[in-house]
């Protein structure tokens, strides 16, 4: 897979005249996770959005190597390489996880609707391909189980794996491990790794500081829609000015553990 770089270029955004985003600047490489983290309220989400096209920014730009992203509607972005995730699950409990996969395939390839035989052909390809990744992220066994049978931390490999049918080049994952066991956020946590080491540059907004500390290879810092610091995990970590604008008050909880996930 050949994969360009993710570049956010003097984002800004604003919402009844209050900055969300200002000035943000960053890129997400092939075959990288950089992590963005930051208190909630300091414009995670909405640069995600930004990025995928849900919303337009106020100012700068969005590229996918030299492709200008900014003004394409969701659909295109997601064409053009771009997939991400929410932080709600958005499957379908009553279909099975393979169907929901597909979902996302379909996305992807379109054929023409007069073209009969093509469309039986390419239905069995897609399906044969949603397999494959099924297998290859160890949920295999459960394809053909409807979603709403399987716990949450199943559910949301099913949503990452639906993510990943599009064949993305960059994947953003919206708080992938919230409300999981420490057992299911380290299996959400090497799933990223994997995907990572596919060549697919990966976002991840995470509050788990263990999990991004284990498998980010950078880690980018908002605070207020600001970027205070964008380095590796020790770089970042001991930056008194992160330590002040992002952990404050939950550095005696969150730094005791940095090794939450295990890398």
């Amino acid at each position: 897979m050949t994969t360009r770089t993710l570049l956010v270029e003097d984002v800004g955004k604003h919402f009844q005249g209050v900055a969300a985003l200002t000035d943000v600047s960053l890129d997400v490489r092939p075959g990288e996770v950089l992590g963005l983290v930051g208190p909630n309220g300091a414009g995670k989400t909405t640069l995600v959005n930004v990025i995928s096209g849900y919303m337009p920014p106020a100012s700068g730009r969005v590229r996918l190597g030299e492709e200008v992203l900014t003004g394409l509607r969701m659909e295109s972005v997601a064409r053009r390489g771009v997939a991400r995730t929410y932080q709600h699950l958005r499957l379908i409990d009553e279909m099975s996880v393979l169907d929901n996969v597909l979902v996302g395939r379909h996305q992807l390839f379109r054929v023409k609707p007069w073209r009969i035989g093509a469309r039986r052909r390419d239905a069995r390809a897609q399906e044969q391909a949603c397999r494959e990744l099924l297998a290859r992220l160890e949920l295999d066994a459960v394809a053909d189980l409807p979603v709403e049978s399987l716990s949450y931390g199943m559910r949301r490999r099913v949503e990452i794996a639906r993510t990943l049918a599009m064949e993305p080049e960059v994947l953003l994952l919206d708080e992938p491990t919230a409300g999981m066991t420490r057992t299911d956020a380290h299996e959400i946590g090497e799933l990223v790794r994997r995907t990572s080491r596919e060549g697919i540059a990966v976002l991840l907004i995470e509050h788990n500081v263990g999990l991004v500390t284990a498998v980010c290879d950078r880690i980018a810092v908002l605070d207020w829609g600001k970027v205070v610091r964008i380095g590796t995990p020790d770089e970042v970590w001991s930056d008194p000015a992160v330590r002040a604008a992002y952990l404050g008050a939950e550095t005696s909880d969150a730094a005791e553990d940095p090794a939450e996930v295990q890398p």
